[in-house]
């Protein structure tokens, strides 16, 4: 979650079936091996903002990149109304793949992103050839607290900054304009108003959805890849990696001290190698 917007990138729109029929934003950058990127959530959120320097580095580097903002998120909408969740993100992810021909893939996400990954490659075990899941969820825990306010995050400056104090690690500076940035995302109209319908209270059913069961861990067949900062106070690291960790059999942990729950923002560039390098030991 960068600090200040990035540049724009052109977009692409597909109508996919699900939902009832859903108009999914998303950018495909590159070529080569292909790289599906999963972003997090919290109000403001979109698959560019997320991801922007890592799916460059990607792409530069011999891959194909394809992010999509998931549904409720940006520019993805439904035409029914929800169910959204996991359910309807996974199948998001897998109509996208197959509507662009995807027929191997590797998946990173991060937060609620990394979830659906790991979800996509229990789904669809033959396609997925790797995954990385940064400071992710999809291990059961009670619900933390800084996850239960970045859901209920509203629109406002004092909002604003308190997402961005709470997404980055005690004592990260924060500016006035990572602040603005972070303020005009909040405010869009169309995601402004989806978002209260993505995790409405009580806020612990949402985790739980997204949760993956002990089976379902144990059937991800993909080497995985797990990033996580040792300061997140959104999914802590031990609720979050470390029981990722035990239950999934080919995972491998990466940890960064004084970092928080934005890893792609404040270690942008060390996350872009360290992904460069799985990708490249494992696909």
């Amino acid at each position: 979650m960068p600090l200040s917007s990035p540049p724009a990138s052109p977009a692409r729109v597909a109508e996919l079936p699900l939902l009832g029929g859903a108009d999914v934003r998303f950018h495909d950058m590159g070529s080569g091996p292909a790289v599906l990127l999963l972003h997090g959530s919290g109000p403001g959120t979109t698959a560019w903002r997320a991801w922007a320097p890592l799916a460059t580095a990607l792409a530069s580097g011999g891959r194909r990149v394809v992010a999509p903002d998931l549904v409720g998120f940006g520019g993805s909408r439904a035409a029914a109304p929800p169910p959204y969740g996991r359910a309807a993100w996974t199948a998001q992810a897998l109509a996208l793949a197959d509507h662009l021909g995807l027929e191997r893939i590797s998946v990173v996400g991060h937060s609620l992103g990394g979830a659906i990954a790991l979800a996509v490659a229990c789904a669809r075990p033959e396609a997925v050839e790797a995954v990385v899941a940064i400071a992710s969820l999809g291990a059961r825990m009670a619900l933390p607290a800084g996850l239960d306010a970045l859901w209920a995050s509203t629109p406002g400056r004092a909002q604003a900054r308190a997402l961005l104090e709470l997404l980055h690690h005690r004592g990260a500076e924060i500016t006035e304009d990572a602040v603005d940035a972070r303020l005009e995302a909040m405010l869009e109209p169309g995601p402004r108003e989806v978002y209260p319908a993505l995790f409405p209270p009580p806020r612990d059913r949402r985790l739980d959805d997204v949760t993956l069961a002990p089976s379902e861990l144990a059937a991800v067949a993909a080497p995985v890849l797990l990033v996580h900062g040792d300061d997140d106070r959104v999914v802590p690291l031990r609720e979050g990696a470390l029981a990722l960790l035990a239950a999934l059999p080919g995972a491998r942990l990466h940890v960064f001290g004084r970092c928080g729950h934005a890893v792609p923002a404040e270690r942008g560039a060390e996350l872009e190698r360290l992904v460069s390098r799985f990708l490249e030991d494992h696909v």
